[in-house]
């Protein structure tokens, strides 16, 4: 079992993490990438989530 799997930090980073990506994508970009390219930084978001998480906190 993960050390964090009920720390529900995770879940608020995640949350707010989300609904950065979905508000400033098309605004910052000059152009629409393929969904992969979406899809791909989503997971990117996740993964950062999932090692600041499993970090040490003091």
């Amino acid at each position: 079992m993960k050390r964090h799997q009920n720390d529900f930090r995770p879940f608020e980073r995640l949350a707010y993490w989300m609904n950065w990506f979905d508000q400033n994508f098309k605004k910052n970009l000059s152009i629409d990438y393929l969904p992969s390219v979406k899809d791909r930084a989503h997971k990117e978001i996740l993964s950062k989530i999932d090692k600041e998480a499993s970090r040490p906190q003091s």
